[in-house]
Protein backbone atom coordinates (compact mmCIF):
# COMPACT_ATOMS: atom_id res chain seq x y z
CA UNK A 1 0.00 0.00 0.00
CA UNK A 2 1.12 3.41 -0.73
CA UNK A 3 0.25 6.46 2.19
CA UNK A 4 -1.50 8.95 0.61
CA UNK A 5 -2.11 11.60 3.46
CA UNK A 6 -2.59 11.49 7.10
CA UNK A 7 -6.13 12.03 8.14
CA UNK A 8 -6.36 14.04 11.19
CA UNK A 9 -9.90 14.02 13.27
CA UNK A 10 -11.18 16.97 15.14
CA UNK A 11 -11.57 16.56 19.34
CA UNK A 12 -15.67 15.36 18.92
CA UNK A 13 -14.40 12.87 16.29
CA UNK A 14 -16.84 13.85 13.97
CA UNK A 15 -14.58 12.70 11.12
CA UNK A 16 -13.89 8.99 11.71
CA UNK A 17 -13.35 8.03 8.17
CA UNK A 18 -10.66 6.09 6.63
CA UNK A 19 -10.25 6.90 2.68
CA UNK A 20 -9.70 4.04 0.77
CA UNK A 21 -9.44 3.11 -2.92
CA UNK A 22 -12.99 2.06 -4.65
CA UNK A 23 -11.30 -0.95 -6.02
CA UNK A 24 -10.19 -2.19 -2.71
CA UNK A 25 -13.28 -1.19 -1.29
CA UNK A 26 -15.07 -3.42 -3.42
CA UNK A 27 -12.34 -6.55 -3.41
CA UNK A 28 -12.78 -6.45 0.49
CA UNK A 29 -16.75 -5.82 1.37
CA UNK A 30 -18.92 -5.82 -1.73
CA UNK A 31 -18.86 -7.94 -4.62
CA UNK A 32 -22.42 -6.47 -5.91
CA UNK A 33 -22.80 -3.64 -8.60
CA UNK A 34 -24.77 -0.93 -5.99
CA UNK A 35 -23.68 2.18 -4.89
CA UNK A 36 -25.01 3.77 -1.67
CA UNK A 37 -23.83 7.30 -2.03
CA UNK A 38 -20.93 9.13 -4.53
CA UNK A 39 -19.59 12.43 -2.69
CA UNK A 40 -17.20 14.52 -5.15
CA UNK A 41 -15.97 18.29 -4.85
CA UNK A 42 -16.84 20.98 -7.61
CA UNK A 43 -14.83 23.96 -8.72
CA UNK A 44 -16.11 26.51 -10.09
CA UNK A 45 -19.93 27.80 -8.57
CA UNK A 46 -18.69 30.00 -5.98
CA UNK A 47 -22.34 31.88 -5.32
CA UNK A 48 -25.34 30.36 -3.39
CA UNK A 49 -27.41 30.63 -7.04
CA UNK A 50 -24.64 29.45 -9.00
CA UNK A 51 -24.77 26.14 -6.99
CA UNK A 52 -28.45 25.98 -6.80
CA UNK A 53 -28.07 25.82 -10.69
CA UNK A 54 -25.77 23.11 -10.57
CA UNK A 55 -27.57 20.99 -8.58
CA UNK A 56 -30.38 21.62 -10.18
CA UNK A 57 -28.45 20.59 -13.67
CA UNK A 58 -26.94 17.71 -12.21
CA UNK A 59 -29.71 16.27 -10.36
CA UNK A 60 -31.82 16.29 -13.79
CA UNK A 61 -28.99 14.52 -15.80
CA UNK A 62 -28.77 11.68 -13.65
CA UNK A 63 -33.12 11.36 -13.56
CA UNK A 64 -32.11 11.35 -16.88
CA UNK A 65 -29.75 8.59 -17.06
CA UNK A 66 -31.30 6.93 -15.08
CA UNK A 67 -34.62 6.55 -16.67
CA UNK A 68 -36.13 8.76 -12.83
CA UNK A 69 -38.97 10.95 -13.70
CA UNK A 70 -38.08 14.74 -13.32
CA UNK A 71 -40.68 15.18 -10.48
CA UNK A 72 -39.85 12.05 -8.38
CA UNK A 73 -38.03 13.60 -5.68
CA UNK A 74 -37.77 10.16 -4.24
CA UNK A 75 -35.77 8.60 -7.15
CA UNK A 76 -33.15 10.53 -6.20
CA UNK A 77 -31.40 12.46 -3.07
CA UNK A 78 -29.02 14.90 -3.68
CA UNK A 79 -27.53 16.48 -0.55
CA UNK A 80 -25.42 20.09 -1.63
CA UNK A 81 -23.50 20.86 1.20
CA UNK A 82 -21.64 23.79 -0.04
CA UNK A 83 -25.75 25.65 0.04
CA UNK A 84 -26.41 23.95 3.51
CA UNK A 85 -23.24 25.61 4.97
CA UNK A 86 -24.07 28.96 3.03
CA UNK A 87 -27.49 28.78 4.91
CA UNK A 88 -26.30 28.00 7.99
CA UNK A 89 -23.37 30.54 8.09
CA UNK A 90 -26.53 32.90 7.61
CA UNK A 91 -27.88 32.18 10.29
CA UNK A 92 -24.84 32.80 12.40
CA UNK A 93 -24.25 35.73 11.09
CA UNK A 94 -27.82 37.03 12.23
CA UNK A 95 -27.30 35.55 15.29
CA UNK A 96 -23.72 37.33 16.01
CA UNK A 97 -25.53 40.58 15.05
CA UNK A 98 -27.96 39.96 17.66
CA UNK A 99 -25.73 39.03 19.97
CA UNK A 100 -23.58 42.00 19.30
CA UNK A 101 -26.26 43.89 19.32
CA UNK A 102 -27.79 42.85 22.85
CA UNK A 103 -24.22 43.28 24.01
CA UNK A 104 -23.84 46.77 23.18
CA UNK A 105 -27.32 47.88 24.59
CA UNK A 106 -26.30 46.23 28.11
CA UNK A 107 -22.72 48.00 27.62
CA UNK A 108 -24.99 51.40 27.36
CA UNK A 109 -27.02 50.67 30.66
CA UNK A 110 -24.04 49.59 32.29
CA UNK A 111 -22.61 53.09 31.22
CA UNK A 112 -25.64 55.20 31.98
CA UNK A 113 -25.93 53.27 35.45
CA UNK A 114 -21.91 53.73 36.35
CA UNK A 115 -22.53 57.82 35.09
CA UNK A 116 -25.80 58.34 37.44
CA UNK A 117 -23.37 56.73 40.39
CA UNK A 118 -20.88 59.15 39.62
CA UNK A 119 -23.23 62.00 39.65
CA UNK A 120 -24.52 61.34 42.91
CA UNK A 121 -21.04 60.95 43.97
CA UNK A 122 -19.59 64.12 42.36
CA UNK A 123 -22.54 65.91 43.87
CA UNK A 124 -21.76 64.84 47.44
CA UNK A 125 -18.27 65.68 47.15
CA UNK A 126 -18.69 69.33 45.62
CA UNK A 127 -17.18 71.02 49.44
CA UNK A 128 -14.18 68.41 48.80
CA UNK A 129 -13.63 69.95 45.54
CA UNK A 130 -13.84 73.49 46.44
CA UNK A 131 -11.22 72.50 49.21
CA UNK A 132 -9.18 70.49 46.55
CA UNK A 133 -9.27 73.82 44.07
CA UNK A 134 -8.93 75.88 47.04
CA UNK A 135 -5.33 74.82 48.09
CA UNK A 136 -4.51 74.20 44.06
CA UNK A 137 -5.66 71.65 42.68
CA UNK A 138 -6.11 71.91 38.98
CA UNK A 139 -8.97 70.85 36.91
CA UNK A 140 -7.24 68.46 35.30
CA UNK A 141 -6.21 66.69 38.25
CA UNK A 142 -9.68 66.21 39.66
CA UNK A 143 -10.85 64.87 35.85
CA UNK A 144 -8.05 62.22 36.38
CA UNK A 145 -9.62 61.82 39.69
CA UNK A 146 -13.62 61.19 38.95
CA UNK A 147 -12.14 59.10 35.19
CA UNK A 148 -9.61 56.80 37.47
CA UNK A 149 -12.87 56.02 40.34
CA UNK A 150 -15.00 55.47 37.51
CA UNK A 151 -12.52 52.85 35.27
CA UNK A 152 -12.23 51.08 38.64
CA UNK A 153 -15.77 50.58 38.99
CA UNK A 154 -16.17 49.55 35.51
CA UNK A 155 -13.37 47.36 35.63
CA UNK A 156 -14.33 45.99 39.05
CA UNK A 157 -18.13 44.74 38.44
CA UNK A 158 -17.08 43.81 35.05
CA UNK A 159 -14.09 41.08 36.11
CA UNK A 160 -16.60 40.03 38.21
CA UNK A 161 -19.02 38.99 35.70
CA UNK A 162 -16.47 37.41 33.78
CA UNK A 163 -15.15 35.25 36.97
CA UNK A 164 -19.39 34.60 37.16
CA UNK A 165 -19.05 33.64 33.88
CA UNK A 166 -15.92 31.11 33.94
CA UNK A 167 -17.81 29.71 36.90
CA UNK A 168 -20.37 29.23 34.81
CA UNK A 169 -18.43 27.25 31.93
CA UNK A 170 -16.96 25.39 34.39
CA UNK A 171 -20.93 23.78 35.55
CA UNK A 172 -21.67 23.75 31.90
CA UNK A 173 -18.38 21.53 31.38
CA UNK A 174 -18.79 19.52 34.43
CA UNK A 175 -22.92 18.74 33.60
CA UNK A 176 -24.34 19.34 29.87
CA UNK A 177 -21.04 19.11 28.41
CA UNK A 178 -20.19 15.34 30.06
CA UNK A 179 -23.87 14.48 28.29
CA UNK A 180 -23.33 12.38 24.75
CA UNK A 181 -25.32 12.71 22.23
CA UNK A 182 -26.23 10.45 20.02
CA UNK A 183 -26.00 11.42 16.00
CA UNK A 184 -26.54 8.48 14.42
CA UNK A 185 -22.68 7.59 13.08
CA UNK A 186 -21.40 8.74 16.01
CA UNK A 187 -21.81 10.38 19.37
CA UNK A 188 -20.86 14.15 20.64
CA UNK A 189 -20.53 16.13 23.24
CA UNK A 190 -21.98 19.61 22.72
CA UNK A 191 -20.76 21.76 25.25
CA UNK A 192 -17.42 19.77 26.19
CA UNK A 193 -14.93 22.39 28.12
CA UNK A 194 -16.02 25.53 26.85
CA UNK A 195 -13.58 28.37 27.06
CA UNK A 196 -13.26 31.91 26.77
CA UNK A 197 -9.75 32.92 24.52
CA UNK A 198 -6.85 35.25 25.80
CA UNK A 199 -7.63 37.80 23.27
CA UNK A 200 -11.12 37.64 24.01
CA UNK A 201 -10.30 38.69 27.73
CA UNK A 202 -7.80 41.27 26.82
CA UNK A 203 -10.71 42.99 24.39
CA UNK A 204 -13.17 42.60 27.46
CA UNK A 205 -10.40 44.36 29.31
CA UNK A 206 -9.78 47.30 26.89
CA UNK A 207 -13.67 47.97 26.52
CA UNK A 208 -14.08 47.95 30.07
CA UNK A 209 -11.79 50.80 30.32
CA UNK A 210 -13.07 52.56 27.26
CA UNK A 211 -16.42 52.35 29.02
CA UNK A 212 -15.29 53.71 32.28
CA UNK A 213 -14.01 56.42 31.21
CA UNK A 214 -17.34 57.37 29.08
CA UNK A 215 -19.07 56.76 31.79
CA UNK A 216 -17.07 59.15 34.20
CA UNK A 217 -16.36 61.83 31.37
CA UNK A 218 -19.71 64.16 32.46
CA UNK A 219 -19.22 63.80 35.81
CA UNK A 220 -15.61 64.71 35.87
CA UNK A 221 -16.29 67.90 33.56
CA UNK A 222 -19.14 68.90 36.13
CA UNK A 223 -16.49 67.93 38.94
CA UNK A 224 -14.00 70.35 37.04
CA UNK A 225 -15.76 73.02 36.40
CA UNK A 226 -16.98 73.64 40.33
CA UNK A 227 -16.25 76.86 41.75
CA UNK A 228 -14.59 76.96 44.81
CA UNK A 229 -16.07 79.54 46.62
CA UNK A 230 -19.63 78.00 45.51
CA UNK A 231 -18.08 74.89 46.35
CA UNK A 232 -17.17 75.92 49.97
CA UNK A 233 -20.41 77.47 50.76
CA UNK A 234 -22.18 73.50 49.92
CA UNK A 235 -23.84 71.84 52.94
Amino acid sequence: MQVVGIYHTDEQEFRRSCYIPYSTYKTIFDTSDKIAAINFSVNGPSTLQEHKAFEDEYTATLKSMHDIAPDDDSGLWVRNSYTENMQMGKARDVLRIALWILGLLTLISGIVGVSNIMLITVKERTHEFGIRKAIGAKPGSILRLIISESVFITTLFGYAGMVIGMVACQIMDKTVGQKAVNIGFTEIHMLENPTVGLDVAIEATLLLIVAGTIAGAIPAWKAARVKPIEALRAD
